[in-house]
């Protein structure tokens, strides 16, 4: 009895086959592509006409770290202040006072920074600048950056305050950026904010804050203090007063506090009067309310 034939497959059927694979394989090249264009998830990309609220689309997560570093330092509560006080050792440069015309803008008391992206020091200031600032109002466009890799110490974590914008009842804050990371220029300070440099920072060093020329600060504590770790790091252990580089952060930021709070009637009174910043006012020698 001869062999039974094989019976073949129908041609649709195996058409049907060969399309099926090749939308697999189609599929599979998409998302790759896609994941290879597209660090994060765009979010609110379109507008929706029923909310007017302001929608954002976050190039990287960078952004968005920033963002939750941000709402960090405005939540760290006042007895992590008050236990930190003058900071235990930990700063070792206070505000100076001064006594000029009196900085103001918009008929409040101005902070005027004066720095650039590469220094260390203003590196390491700019963490103590943030975190006095928004215990007066709220920062925002902060950006996660490090200073220069190739001066002293190299890549200290930091947040650029080159497109920073503040609100507060009580001050107003303007940065000056002077040069990036690279040493290009950024921002070119005006006459007026060049003679306040000149007037009261002799030698022409960085950074600078001004506080309503009243009190003038440089370097409050040693950039040392934040080597080795990124801005993520730092901001998470702002919330633990024993560490060092909280005692040098939050020990700084109480002492600029205290200047501001000098210059401003003492307002809010809950951060004016708190123990933390009552101690540091009593080394600058200000009385308050």
């Amino acid at each position: 009895m001869p062999p039974k034939r094989r019976r073949k497959a129908p041609l649709f059927f195996i058409i049907s086959i060969v399309v099926a694979l090749l939308v697999i394989a189609g599929i599979f090249v998409e998302i790759n592509r896609s994941a290879s264009t597209v660090s994060m998830p765009t979010i609110a990309s379109t507008t929706n006409p029923r909310n007017n609220a302001p929608h954002f689309i976050f190039s990287n997560f960078s952004e968005v770290e920033a963002m939750a570093i941000t709402a960090q330092i405005k939540s760290i509560p006042n007895s992590v202040y008050n236990a930190v006080g003058t900071g235990n050792g930990k700063v070792a440069g206070l505000p100076e006072a001064i006594a000029g015309t009196p900085l103001t803008k918009s008929g409040k008391p101005e902070l005027l920074y004066m720095g650039t992206e590469w220094c260390p020091y203003c590196a390491s200031e700019r963490w103590a600048i943030a975190v006095a600032l928004s215990r007066f109002g709220t920062l925002s466009g902060l950006v996660l950056g490090k200073s220069s890799s190739t001066d002293m110490y190299p890549n200290t974590p930091t947040l650029f305050m080159t497109s920073v914008s503040y609100s507060s009842r009580y001050i107003t804050f303007v940065s000056v950026e002077i040069q990036g990371r690279n040493h290009q220029s950024l921002k070119i300070p005006t006459p007026f904010q060049e003679s306040i440099f000149s007037m009261y920072d002799k030698q022409g060093a960085i950074p600078f804050v001004d506080i309503g020329n009243r009190w003038e600060s440089a370097a409050s504590y040693s950039p040392q203090a934040i080597m080795g770790m990124t801005s993520t790091e730092v901001a998470n252990s702002l919330s633990n007063a024993s560490l060092p580089q909280t005692k040098a952060i939050l020990g700084s930021a109480n002492f600029l506090t205290a200047a501001i709070c000098s210059t401003d009637n003492f307002q809010p009174t809950s951060v004016c009067t708190s123990s933390g910043v009552a101690k540091a006012a009593g080394v600058l020698g200000i009385h308050g309310p």
